[in-house]
């Protein structure tokens, strides 16, 4: 049987390399994700929006390295003159001035700054990237694809402006993540993306509405789900009677299951 996530993303089923400015941003994703050679064949939006947050973790990766060598040929007369504890505090004097405008949050007790890297790599760029200068370490600046992990911080990275989707609700079971250009939601758990809400992209989304099509997306409301895309006119009205057929076919079926017991 049919369910109301069918109909609406059937209805409204481009995908986000659809848009223009989504698909001439993912080439330069791409481009930099092929420097460093990581995987990203995948065109379905979830591997689009993955591929995001590896992009801005490399960025800033990299802008760490900016500021590494621009001190180390600062410091380079009387480097070798220093031991490793001095390079280290005259290192993370730049780092520390430089961290201080990035977006971050905390995570298994470090400040995550990539969130395409574990905590271990992050604490290694923000407070001992002095050991860039040692050839064990020194080949993460060009070869760090066996570092990179996707999904490892759950919410986090939209939470903290490291997509271009916004976390609208988080619970127990999962999180909601909405695309404004899209107008579609997308349910995560665990295991990954579980789930999508399209509307129609002509009408306007109100934040109050926003918010509450993610809780019923949370929750599995589809009743109340529906009934929030029909008062609110978020979908055409051939697609919002199809949603009503739905719901009726699946109540009348419950209802016949339930006589029969």
């Amino acid at each position: 049987m049919k369910t109301v996530y069918d109909i609406l993303n059937k209805a409204y089923d481009k995908t986000l390399l659809d848009l223009k400015e989504v698909r001439q941003h993912h080439r330069k994703v791409c481009e930099l994700l092929e420097e460093y050679q990581v995987p990203h064949d995948g065109k379905r939006d979830d591997d689009v929006i993955q591929c995001e947050i590896l992009y801005e973790s490399l960025m800033v990766k990299r802008q760490f390295e900016d500021v590494f060598f621009d001190t180390y040929v600062k410091m380079y007369d009387y480097w070798y003159d220093l031991n490793y504890l001095e390079r280290k505090a005259q290192m993370n004097v730049d780092i520390d001035r430089f961290v201080s405008e990035l977006r971050h949050f905390e995570a298994e007790g470090e400040t995550i700054y990539m969130p395409a890297f574990a905590p271990g790599f992050n604490h290694l760029y923000h407070t001992e990237i002095v050991l860039l200068d040692l050839k064990q370490y020194h080949r993460f600046i060009r070869e760090c694809a066996d570092q990179m992990q996707r999904s490892r911080y759950g919410a986090l990275p939209f939470q903290h402006g490291f997509s271009s989707c916004e976390l609208v609700a988080e619970a127990e079971v999962g999180y909601v993540v909405y695309h404004a250009a899209m107008h579609r939601w997308y349910l995560y758990d665990e295991s990954g993306l579980k789930n999508t809400v399209s509307v129609d992209q002509k009408q306007e989304v109100q934040e109050d509405c926003k918010k509450e099509i993610a809780l019923h997306l949370l929750s599995g409301e589809d009743e109340a789900l529906t009934a929030c895309l029909l008062e609110h006119a978020l979908v055409k009205k051939r697609v919002g009677r199809k949603l009503e057929k739905v719901l009726r076919k699946r109540k009348k079926k419950q209802e016949k299951n339930a006589n029969k017991e």
